[in-house]
This record gives structure tokens, C-alpha cells and sequence, in this order.
């Protein structure tokens, strides 16, 4: 991972075009409009061919509500 992008990813522009951009659990709050302006710009700076990897919550009562995430079952040591 060279990057990490904590503040409003709708304004970060990256002097190289990444391969793969991972949004991990920053969906969930936001509506459907925001969503696709977000993978709209993510599109804008990958590279041709690159790859959008989501990682979003999904509990028993729907998106965004379990208190564990897809992150647990790939960084099990990280969240314990």
C-alpha cells in the first residue's frame, strides 16, 4: 500500500495513476448519489485496466450496521 487517504477522497488527485484502489468501510454513510461520484473520480485516476476493491459492513439488519467488517477476516491480527 503506497497511499492512504484519510481526509475527502473526492479531492485527492495522485500524481501516478494507481493500479488498485481499496475503499474499505467508507461507503456505508453515504447515499447512492456520493457513491457513484466517488467511484466515478477513483475511475478518472486509475490506470487503464486498474481495479476498484470494496470492502463494506453488511450485519444482519443490513449495509453498514455489524460491528465487524470484511477487514477482520483479511486482518485478523490487526483488529484483535
Amino acid at each position: 500500500m503506497d497511499t492512504v487517504v484519510t481526509e475527502n477522497l473526492l479531492e485527492f488527485y495522485p500524481n501516478d495513476s494507481p493500479d488498485a484502489v481499496v475503499l474499505a468501510n467508507v461507503l456505508e454513510p453515504y447515499p447512492a448519489e456520493v457513491r457513484r461520484l466517488l467511484f466515478a473520480h477513483v475511475h478518472h485516476f486509475l490506470r487503464p485496466g486498474g481495479q476498484i476493491i470494496v470492502a463494506v459492513t453488511i450485519g444482519e439488519t443490513g449495509l453498514g450496521t455489524a460491528s465487524e467488517s470484511v477487514l477482520d477476516l483479511i486482518f485478523p491480527s490487526v483488529f484483535a
